[in-house]
């Protein structure tokens, strides 16, 4: 079962299974926007507080429904780590496009720790089952 509920600049609440996820949606345009920066990564924030609010989960899944990431994109989700790792959560993003990876590793974003990608929903919500509630 799938819904999706109060749209953010970018993020959705959204929900799959009883998993309630942030789905990060934008185009390749809006990486070239001048406050793209801010607006993502408070998108991102708003949306994990809207779910942590609703749940005693202190992590959360990103899905991010995109071909391309640019420097906005790391920026906004490394800003939702720090929230997340503020709480004691892990930040899980599925559907990160396989091509720019090498950016998270250039970066050292995939060793912080606490920061996982996942195949698809059903992976992610297996790893935050693993997490302390």
């Amino acid at each position: 079962m799938s819904g999706a509920s109060q749209s953010r600049e970018y993020g959705i609440v959204a929900e799959d299974d009883g998993l309630k996820y942030v789905k990060l949606q934008y185009s390749v345009n809006d990486l070239a926007t001048v406050h793209v920066n801010n607006l993502m990564g408070q998108g991102l924030k708003t949306c994990f507080q809207e779910i942590t609010s609703q749940s005693q989960t202190k992590s959360c899944v990103v899905q991010i429904d995109a071909v391309v990431v640019g420097t906005p994109v790391i920026r906004a989700l490394l800003e939702l780590y720090q929230l997340i790792r503020a709480n004691g959560g892990c930040l899980i993003c599925v559907g990160y496009p396989p091509r720019y990876i090498s950016m998270l590793n250039t970066l050292g974003v995939q060793r912080l720790s606490h920061f996982r990608l996942a195949s698809d929903l059903a992976a992610a919500k297996a790893q935050i089952a693993l997490e302390p509630i």
